[in-house]
């Protein structure tokens, strides 16, 4: 092999980008399908170096930029917005590589609805950041279903989660927020998002908000994850999510994320709602389950809900929603965007609102079908499909 076919890679750059995909030497040297697992041990040892080709490969599948693997030292990659599913003094996974992309692509997408709505001379949406952290939390959950129609109508309107959820993201969406729904990385089926990782996030602007649902999550939890992160918008605060009502008395919890959990507490089940709904000659169980058919929130928001209007003590809280958490597991695994159609989870994933804007673009010649398709994370093809089958030609 020539010298100058020879590509000198760094060594500890090639074992972090291995680390970082969570695959180990024999996992990447099958993907590569073109060295064994010695060769890339070899690799990250200094002791040989691949062929410029084969470099080239190993950055693509390692999801890298070319030149990174050339770097002295590993790059530090930090996710671009706050996260906040923990205390800022404490440590923070790794993020997956899934997750990273995902967020990377909402914020591209998000910049980009940004200029189409500027050039457009959208308004200005009143209620993004309309309020902010600390604020009167039964102000801003009135305010919120209030714009976002978020009340008993509605509620007795839907008889089951699944139309509650849509109806609130429609109404979001009319309001003018981007809500983006996916358990999966650009349509891909094998790169899917982790729960455990985080549930949603929220991108603040007064032309374009965003919020992202992770969809792997059960559908009851998501109705929660998005009246959080909405509370995100109208208080002006970005940020990524998980959360978690099974935190225990004493243990950290980001105080926006906290204040959040609360708001939403609020704007889904109302004390005044609640406090009509709950039947003392009941049992705690008959109540939750028939708080949580009514204002369609999953078992363990009606419970904290009880908790926090002192229905029920610490101990009864805290046994019952262990229960719940054990049951939850399987319910995450029932619930799929889309209901298995491609196109409606083509157009969940990427908003219905910025999924038009987009097509509009196309068709007014301001994107290119390549860009359109980047924008939409999938092939020029596909796309061609996605608009036959809206115009039936």
């Amino acid at each position: 092999m020539s010298t100058r076919d020879i590509a000198y890679i760094s060594a500890p750059v090639v074992t972090w980008a291995r680390e970082r995909a969570g695959l180990d030497e024999d996992e990447l040297a099958s993907h590569l399908k073109i060295v064994n697992a010695s060769q890339v041990a070899s690799w990250e040892r200094g002791e040989s170096f691949p062929t410029y080709s084969q470099a080239e490969k190993l950055a693509e599948k390692l999801r890298l930029p070319f030149a990174v693997l050339f770097m002295d030292r590993p790059p530090q990659i930090s996710i671009p917005i706050p996260d906040l599913r923990t205390l800022a003094h404490s440590d923070k996974a790794r993020p997956s590589l899934e997750f990273f992309d995902v967020v990377v692509d909402a914020l591209l997408r998000q910049r980009w609805y940004r200029d189409y709505q500027e050039e457009r001379e959208a308004p200005a949406l009143p209620f993004v950041g309309s309020f902010r952290f600390g604020d009167d939390q039964n102000a801003i959950a009135e305010d919120m279903a209030k714009r976002l129609g978020i009340d008993d109508a509605l509620r007795n309107d839907c008889t089951t989660w699944q139309q509650f959820f849509v109806s609130f993201v429609k109404r979001a969406e009319e309001a003018g927020v981007l809500v983006m729904r996916s358990g999966v990385v650009r349509h891909s089926p094998n790169r899917t998002l982790e729960v455990e990782e985080f549930r949603g996030f929220a991108i603040t602007d007064q032309l374009a908000p965003l919020v992202f649902i992770n969809s792997r999550d059960a559908k009851a939890a998501q109705i929660f994850t998005l009246a959080h992160e909405l509370v995100h918008i109208w208080i002006g605060s970005s940020g990524i999510s998980n959360p978690n009502l099974r935190r225990r008395v004493g243990q950290s919890l980001n105080e926006i994320e906290r204040f959040c959990n609360q708001v939403a507490e609020q704007l889904l089940v109302p004390a005044a709602g609640f406090a009509a709904a709950w039947n003392d000659r009941k049992s705690v169980s008959e109540n939750v389950r028939a708080i949580g058919t009514y204002f369609r929130v999953s078992a363990m928001v009606a419970l904290t809900r009880a908790y926090h209007l002192e229905k029920i003590n610490y101990k009864t809280f805290s046994q019952l929603l262990d229960a719940e958490y054990k049951k939850f597991g399987d319910k995450q695994k029932e619930d799929q965007e889309g209901g298995g159609n491609f196109w409606a989870s083509f157009t969940a994933r990427n908003s219905p609102t910025f999924t038009k804007a987009v097509v509009g673009s196309i068709r007014q010649q301001r994107v290119t079908y390549k860009d359109a398709a980047r924008l939409l994370g999938v092939k020029v093809g596909t796309l061609v499909n996605y608009l036959a089958a809206r115009t039936g030609r």
